[in-house]
């Protein structure tokens, strides 16, 4: 980082003036320089006036241009604004620019064209509508590009398995229509085994609301009553305070209150509920009225639990001279203090602080409820999305299976294998990825910050993940020097530096091997085919005492690939992964051990991957528990391997797994040695799986 030259206590007083005047954002201290001299006063006369007249003629020369170019761009801000999509105002970004001689007048054209079409350099603050719509289309590209792979990769597989049943003479009528009949059986136990994940959903929503009983909303209560001997020896225990029979009369109108303040904002229905005074303003405060009674003023925090049943079991003796007031807002804890004539400021503040911490643990609670109710919501909402979708295939293989002709079907399997495999490779062997990069000048030296993609897989938070990363750091002189010149060589500096990180977009794909009758898997190695880029946004500003240029760029980049398939292979992978008694996690050995069964497993990208749960015996004396806890922990043993291999990038349809409990154990012996072998998942793949 730069510090600024006079800032150095070292440097004798004359260079410390001179660098001030040398530093273009300290007009102040300039000026404060140059009225402590007659003759800098003159100076600065003269200088002001000649500027002046120069500002004058720049400004009218700048009219002309304005006026010259509204003539051609009736409006250029709107225009640059609409036009942040247009492929036609991209730049090409020379492959070699530090060789290029014409590379600097690229990008000196684009900043100047830039210029000239928003009147100017923008506002430092202002977030042009051309970078929103842009990032928002960086989002929609990517998620449409993959979108589009899967469904010609599915349509893909689809046309080969038929190719492969055909070729093998699995063709005729009868067996295609018991496919077709397998298939719908098989898809519609997915939607019994989806309906009975939304009554589970529905049994954890209960669950859910039955353990709010015990989540409370704060109301925030004053009281006024006379003074009596039951009072004056409870002390300030908010404990002791609720058991007395006086304040059992605030549990009504506070659960009143929280279900007019709070019920309509939940999809939760309110419980008859209760009430604990939780805490109690410590100092005593009393007044007498005007027949010398003493009144007492309690002023205390009060949890309401509208989800629970009403618990009370103090009889109300229902004070007559009971008064009790419960605030919404500052303004209405100031009129009752007025009003009654008591307290002072700092129990004001209290009040106030009290109930802003009221307000803020309220909501938080009510969002976190709400929050939850919909998570159960959209997780049954999406389950009966899938059953629809499910119920319509069914439909579409029931049509098949119902209008199914051999004949018509002969000439066919073949033309449309090769329409699917064409529209899949011409989807992935030509790619357009669009991103958003920002580059920074502060005094001489560029800095850019920016965020890759973590995964090829999009997400709901995918807006960072798809920025490129870049650190560039480059001397670019601004002294004395146009606005545009800066830029440009902002631009030429970041195209010198910048690179696309290729390994960040790989993608899985698929080719035929028609001899071995199945799909071999691969990965596509990307090749940069051309750059071109967009300015969004050029600002010039002020950050403390440091000038900042700063470049919004959209930026395209076209990729190309050769797909680079692996050799399909053949063999068999078997691993025993043992677990702690009663565990489902991988501890430090079962990762070693089943990162060597990985390494094994990745040889044969097509076999299908089996793993089985295992415990110990059934015995209560030696086991881990009984027989239906037994299948769960080996299923959740098989699910923990599962789940590890599938991060490290396995394909999740590869997996079966399965539990068998205690039924099939390693060793029969009773010794701890003996049913730790039997704590396990076992690991298989093979051809003929």
């Amino acid at each position: 980082m730069c510090y600024l030259p006079y800032m150095r206590n070292s440097m004798p007083i004359f260079s410390k003036i001179k660098n001030l005047f040398s530093y273009p954002n300290h007009a102040f201290a300039k000026l404060v320089l140059a009225f402590s001299s007659a003759r800098l006063l003159r100076f600065c006369f003269c200088f002001v006036f000649l500027g002046a007249s120069s500002f004058s003629n720049s400004g009218l020369q700048a009219q002309q241009v304005a006026a010259n170019v509204s003539q051609d761009q009736p409006s250029a801000s709107s225009q640059a604004e609409g036009n942040a999509l247009d492929s036609s105002n991209f730049y090409p970004i020379p492959k070699e620019p530090e060789k290029d001689q014409e590379a600097t007048a690229v990008f000196l054209k684009s900043v100047t064209e830039h210029i000239i079409q928003n009147r100017g350099i923008q506002n430092f603050y202002q977030i042009p509508q051309s970078e929103n719509i842009w990032l928002e289309n960086i989002l929609d590209t990517d998620r449409q590009w993959h979108q589009e792979l899967e469904k010609l990769e599915k349509d893909y597989r689809a046309a080969f398995s038929t190719f492969v049943n055909d070729k093998s003479g699995n063709n005729s009528n009868s067996i295609l229509v018991k496919q077709y009949s397998k298939a719908i059986s098989k898809l519609q136990s997915e939607i019994d085994i989806i309906r009975r994940q939304i009554v589970q959903i529905n049994v954890d929503q209960q669950i859910y609301i039955s353990n709010l009983r015990n989540i409370p909303l704060i109301s925030l209560v004053a009281v006024k009553m006379p003074f009596t001997a039951e009072i004056a020896g409870a002390g300030s225990n908010g404990e002791e305070l609720q058991n007395k029979s006086i304040f059992r009369q605030i549990e009504e109108p506070v659960l009143a209150h929280i279900t007019n303040m709070h019920s309509k904002k939940l999809n939760v229905p309110f419980q008859n509920g209760n009430v604990r005074i939780t805490f109690l303003y410590p100092e005593n405060i009393t007044r007498f009225d005007d027949e010398a009674n003493e009144y007492v003023y309690l002023f205390q925090r009060v949890e309401g639990f509208p989800f629970a049943q009403g618990v009370t079991s103090v009889e109300n003796r229902g004070e007559k001279n009971l008064t009790i007031e419960i605030f919404e807002n500052d303004q209405e804890i100031e009129t009752f203090l007025n009003s009654e004539n008591v307290g002072d400021q700092r129990l004001l503040n209290w009040l106030k602080k009290e109930l802003a911490y009221q307000k803020v643990n309220n909501d938080y609670s009510l969002k976190t409820i709400n929050t939850r109710i919909s998570y159960f919501t959209m997780f049954r909402n999406g389950l009966k999305e899938d059953i629809e979708k499910i119920m319509k295939s069914i439909a579409e293989l029931e049509k098949k299976r119902d209008a199914l002709d051999q004949d018509q079907k002969n000439g066919s399997i073949l033309e449309k294998l090769a329409k699917t495999r064409q529209a899949y490779e011409n989807h992935y062997l030509k790619r357009k990825i669009q991103t958003y990069e920002k580059y920074t000048l502060e005094h001489d030296v560029m800095f850019s910050s920016m965020k890759k993609p973590e995964s090829k897989k999009s997400s709901s938070a995918e807006a960072n993940n798809l920025i490129l990363d870049s650190r560039i750091a480059a001397n670019i002189p601004i002294s004395g020097r146009p606005v545009k010149d800066i830029f440009a060589d902002i631009l030429l500096s970041a195209s010198q530096n910048q690179s696309v990180n290729l390994s960040a977009y790989r993608e899985r794909v698929y080719r035929e091997n028609v001899e071995q009758t199945h799909l071999v898997q691969g990965e596509l190695e990307w090749n940069v085919d051309r750059e071109e880029y967009k300015i969004l946004k050029l600002t010039r500003g002020s950050v403390g005492s440091r000038t900042q240029f700063v470049i919004h760029l959209a930026k395209q980049t076209y990729l190309s690939s050769n797909p680079s398939f692996p050799s399909p292979k053949t063999g068999v992978c078997e691993s025993e992964i043992y677990f702690s008694q009663g565990k489902f996690s991988l501890n430090k050995s079962a990762r070693a051990e089943l990162a060597k069964a990985s390494r094994c497993l990745r040889k044969y990208p097509t076999q299908r991957i089996v793993v089985t749960g295992h415990t110990d015996p059934l015995k209560p004396q030696y086991g881990e528990g009984s027989k239906l806890n037994n299948v769960q922990l080996g299923l959740r043993r098989a699910e923990a391997i599962m789940n590890s291999l599938t991060k490290d990038g396995f394909d999740s349809g590869r997996f079966t797994i399965t539990s068998v409990g205690a039924k099939d154990p390693m060793s029969t012996g009773k010794s701890e040695k003996s049913l730790r072998k039997n704590r396990r998942a076992h690991i298989f793949s093979s051809p003929e799986i």
